[in-house]
């Protein structure tokens, strides 16, 4: 496809990491730039690029990509250096297979390119193999994707997010977690973890921070003072037990607090009943079934530190059914399912001191935009530290 977008002149000779109007590109090739919800975007053709010069990547670590799909099908969205097919520096997948999806989100991906100054080349495509096997005729305007911004940074959080320097004996949560496995607007892991991290950094005894890397950090230093690990990510009970037991077992045991938020409760039965131990309970599928029709949640410790604040509501989300408890395990909320009491969210004191909060919510990402769900799993996150809970509405809670 011929080149349709403006070439626009570079202001600077180097670039530090920073945000990056994805319009505002230096070279283009199938590739529009249009007014679309946020502004000026690139609007991105099958195979279409953008290329920015003289971009400056030493420590730049992570590339951060708002974008919205324009049609269902499954997308790549690849980054590459000195040519559109020239050395891969980070990729990830948009799956929209809904139209209910077509909107505006952001992913982060681990990055490891060269210091210096480069070329950088932001190519899209029609997915060779698209998720769940949907396959979707090609859109009849060509055009697949808008792209708002790219963040090149140097840390999984930006600036803006991180907790602010100075204060000491503050309680180090971490997250984690692990590369794209659904589709556009559920299960979206980078950036629901960005948002809890920011808002527990507004908390000033409280430093919030994201692992740079997919499933367990490299660096096992991130671990030193850790009062907390969070998992919203893909099966973190198969992932922890088949390859981080030990360690796992090492911080569960030193009274570290757990969480697990969703898909990041689920293991298969072989691996469920040690990862029990340390979480309470686990899901997969079967012996759970899924359930999406909308429901209400019912508090069954409506006396409990996490759901100060709360009050039992209509509920739209993924249900995970027939979850797995032990008996260590304490009921949090439920929700009705064809009739049936479905446990959604449970607590587990653990030997040693150690706490253990569980939601198996939080599929889809509208939901986590919503104050009063967001707080609620906030606040069982404050639990497992022994930290207060925040009020109702929490005053510092942005999203």
């Amino acid at each position: 496809m011929l080149l349709v977008g403006l070439l626009l002149p570079n202001a600077y000779a180097a670039q530090p990491p920073g945000r990056k109007s994805a319009a505002k590109f230096d070279a283009a090739q199938g590739v529009e730039g249009v007014e679309g919800g946020e502004g000026r975007v690139a609007r991105m053709a099958d195979k279409g690029w953008f290329r920015f010069d003289k971009v400056n990547l030493t420590d730049v670590t992570h590339l951060t990509v708002r974008v919205a799909p324009l049609t269902r099908g499954t997308f790549d969205i690849e980054v590459h250096l000195g040519a559109p097919d020239g050395p891969l520096m980070g990729t990830n997948f948009v799956a929209c297979l809904s139209e209910t999806d077509i909107k505006f989100g952001e992913f982060t991906i681990p990055v490891q390119p060269p210091a210096g100054i480069q070329t950088v080349y932001v190519v899209t495509r029609i997915a060779p193999k698209p998720l769940y096997k949907r396959d979707f005729p090609p859109p009849a305007s060509g055009k697949l994707l808008d792209i708002s911004w790219i963040d090149f940074r140097d840390n999984p959080l930006p600036a803006s997010a991180r907790a602010k320097p100075g204060k000491k004996n503050r309680k180090k949560v971490l997250f984690i977690t692990t590369q794209t496995d659904h589709p556009w607007n559920t299960h979206m892991y980078s950036a629901v973890t960005e948002l809890l991290a920011q808002n527990l950094n507004q908390i000033s005894d409280v430093e919030a921070i994201v692992s740079p890397n997919y499933e367990w950090p490299r660096d096992s230093t991130l671990f030193r003072g850790v009062d907390a690990v969070v998992y919203y990510s893909g099966r973190a009970g198969d992932l922890l037990m088949e390859k981080h037991r030990a360690a796992f077992d090492r911080l569960m045991k030193a009274g570290v607090g757990f969480t697990a938020l969703h898909y990041a409760a689920a293991a298969t039965p072989q691996n469920g009943v040690y990862y029990m131990g340390y979480a309470g309970g686990w899901w997969n599928r079967p012996p759970g079934t899924l359930n999406t029709d909308p429901t209400t949640m019912q508090f069954v410790r409506p006396d409990h530190p996490i759901l100060q604040g709360q009050s039992e509501r209509p509920l739209t989300d993924e249900i995970y059914c027939n979850p797995q408890l032990g008996t260590g395990a304490e009921p949090l909320i439920q929700v009705p399912v064809s009739g049936k009491p479905e446990v959604v969210a449970w607590t587990l004191e653990r030997p040693g001191g150690g706490r253990s909060y569980i939601s198996t919510l939080g599929h889809s990402n509208d939901n986590w935009l919503n104050e009063p769900f967001r707080r609620l799993m906030l606040n069982g996150i404050l639990w497992t530290i022994h930290h207060e809970p925040l009020p109702a509405p929490a005053p510092n809670i942005t999203k």
